[in-house]
């Protein structure tokens, strides 16, 4: 460009967004000719980084965890009265398709609250999620209540204890993504 006559003000650097150079018209005003990077960077938790995957990580062990004690532990005895559950031999077989049940729904989890992440305080804001998420499991265990032969106070303590365990899953996840709000 200089072997044009193009007059520059300064040597190339780089920015954030790119590489710019400063340059001058044929009437001596200053233009900015900027060549953006490839890459434009992203704001962080928005697409899968290392946030992204550790939150999933921690939210799929907090599932799982959360999941054994509530229905393999605490309505394990529950459920087995109501002759609806395989034998346990048959449901450790299946274990590696609750594991990819559980891998699932946590990373929807972090997605969903990733994509929406506010500045705003992030315990409240977790805990507002996960109210929300459990307002989408609730009326599958209602689901459940009508077509099978559920007792009622079944039904109650599985939307209770899902949803603290959505409550704590959603205080967790806007602690790992505490700070990225937009």
């Amino acid at each position: 460009m200089r072997a044009e006559g193009v007059r520059f003000t300064e040597e190339p650097r780089d920015e954030e967004y790119g590489t710019v150079v400063v340059f001058l018209d044929l009437y001596g005003n200053k233009w900015d000719l900027v060549d953006r990077k490839r890459k434009i960077r992203r704001r962080e938790g928005t697409t899968m980084d290392k946030r992204f995957l550790v939150a999933w990580l921690v939210l799929f062990v907090l599932y799982m965890a959360g999941g054994i004690v509530i229905h393999g532990v605490l309505l394990n005895d529950e459920y087995m009265a109501t002759g609806l559950m395989r034998p346990e031999a048959q449901q450790q077989k299946m274990m590696h398709l609750m594991a990819l049940a559980h891998l699932l729904m946590a990373g929807a989890f972090v997605w969903i609250y990733a994509r929406g992440v506010e500045s705003k305080p992030w315990l409240g804001q977790g805990l507002r999620f996960g109210l929300a998420v459990a307002a989408l499991f609730m009326p599958i265990y209602i689901i459940y209540y009508v077509v099978q032969p559920t007792p009622g106070i079944l039904a109650v303590k599985q939307i209770a204890f899902d949803t603290i365990m959505t409550l704590v899953l959603g205080a967790a996840v806007a602690f790992l993504y505490r700070g990225q709000g937009r």
